[in-house]
């Protein structure tokens, strides 16, 4: 299954993500974007073998993976976890099971797919956004 967050645009090469995400048999891996000089996302590492290591916290780095807000996920095993009713995806489960069960197969992986990036859910972005698509 396919799942996207609202507030992002973001071309991403969904074949080649669903291909890794099979290959990796993964529970869920999610399209990583390489950014320069940012603070307002956090940091997601990743070990030699794509498993995500870690979530760092928002703050200002010179370069680094943030997380798309697009994310392949085995609905099977997602299924099998014990959530509640009302959670929030990236705290609730991917941190937690990031942190939890390291390497753990399946587990979550990170892809890095450096297309075009925008988070609309800021106003001067949003804006932004309708200007360059409408300029493509």
């Amino acid at each position: 299954m396919l799942i996207c967050n609202g507030d992002t645009l973001y071309k991403i090469d969904i074949d080649a993500l669903s291909k890794f995400h099979k290959s990796m048999n993964a529970s869920c891996t999610l399209a990583l974007k390489p950014m320069r000089y940012f603070d307002r996302y956090g940091v997601i590492e990743l070990n030699e073998d794509h498993f995500v290591k870690s979530f760092k916290e928002k703050k200002y780095y010179t370069t680094g993976l943030i997380n798309g807000g697009v994310y392949a996920l085995n609905i099977s095993t997602f299924l099998n976890e014990n959530l509640p009713e009302k959670f929030s995806f990236e705290k609730d489960y991917l941190e937690k099971k990031v942190n939890a069960k390291k390497n753990e197969n399946p587990g979550i992986f990170g892809m890095i797919q450096d297309q075009y990036f925008i988070d609309i859910g800021i106003p001067e972005d949003y804006k932004k956004a309708q200007t360059e698509l409408l300029n493509e």
